[in-house]
């Protein structure tokens, strides 16, 4: 997959490669270099810090001592959330269509009054599962971590957030003990000169770890790692991703993006 190590930061982990940021022609013309060249490449971890008291499988995941906002009385301001944002490039206030593929690994979630990707989702311990969803907000206030896009301002007639790791609310998907590989293509729309920012949310400071399917397992015996094959930019991470803190080892979670086209009316 590579020889560098991947990065770790305190951010979401968020990286990626550049390219030129001319605002392109004609619909035809136009290249993710030209609209959204940080998202092309990049790669994005739930990265561990902080010292957060962790169970089987789990992994730290703040920046600061404790759990920032533990007893705050709205789920969303518990825990950690860490940010990365993105600008789009092009012509300010035109629509642009953005069309990527990612891969990764990431814990389960579930979300609600949006729509997922796949209706009535079967999931895959082994292979690769399609989690995208649009709209709407997470569920039940689980501890388990979000992975979220906010898009700013909204294109007109479209969701403005949406979420990388939706699994169905049903066979107990939810809140799984474990970590699942993702795979698919999707597209979001984004005005020139627009944000895009990318959320992890733990209200409770503990992460799963990419440690297999087996949500039975009381070590970290399987990780997985993924087929980056074909991704373009090429990915140079090498898997399974791990993490050093506290003189431990993690194995986190993570995406990968490759952006396949822009497109505009």
């Amino acid at each position: 997959m590579g020889g560098a190590t991947a990065p770790t930061t305190g951010d979401g982990g968020a990286t990626g490669t550049g390219g030129s940021t001319g605002a392109g022609g004609s619909s035809a013309a136009l290249t993710p270099a030209d609209i959204v060249p940080d998202l092309d490449g990049l790669y994005w971890e739930a990265s561990a810090s902080g010292n957060a008291t962790l169970s089987t499988n789990n992994y730290p995941f703040s920046e600061s001592t404790g759990c920032p906002n533990a007893t705050a009385s709205s789920w969303d301001q518990k825990g950690e959330i860490k940010d990365k944002t993105l600008t789009a490039k092009g012509t300010t206030g035109t629509q642009y269509t953005v069309n990527f593929e990612v891969r990764g690994v990431v814990g389960t979630r579930c979300y609600t009054g949006g729509t997922p990707a796949v209706a009535n989702m079967t999931p895959s311990d082994s292979g690769p599962n399609n989690t995208w969803y649009v709209g709407g907000r997470q569920a039940n206030d689980s501890i388990w971590n979000t992975y979220e896009l906010h898009v700013s301002p909204a294109v007109t007639g479209e969701a403005n957030v949406y979420f990388f790791n939706g699994f169905p609310n049903t066979g107990g998907w939810c809140e799984k003990e474990a970590t699942y590989e993702v795979k698919y293509s999707a597209s979001f729309k984004v005005l020139g000169g627009g944000t895009m920012k990318f959320t992890v949310h733990d209200s409770n400071c503990n992460a799963k770890q990419n440690c297999g399917s087996n949500d039975k397992a009381t070590t970290c015996e399987a990780p997985r790692k993924i087929d980056l094959s074909g991704m373009s930019p090429a990915a140079t991470i090498t898997q399974p991703v791990t993490n050093s803190v506290g003189g431990k080892t993690y194995y986190p979670q993570w995406l990968y993006f490759d952006v396949k086209s822009v497109t505009s009316p």
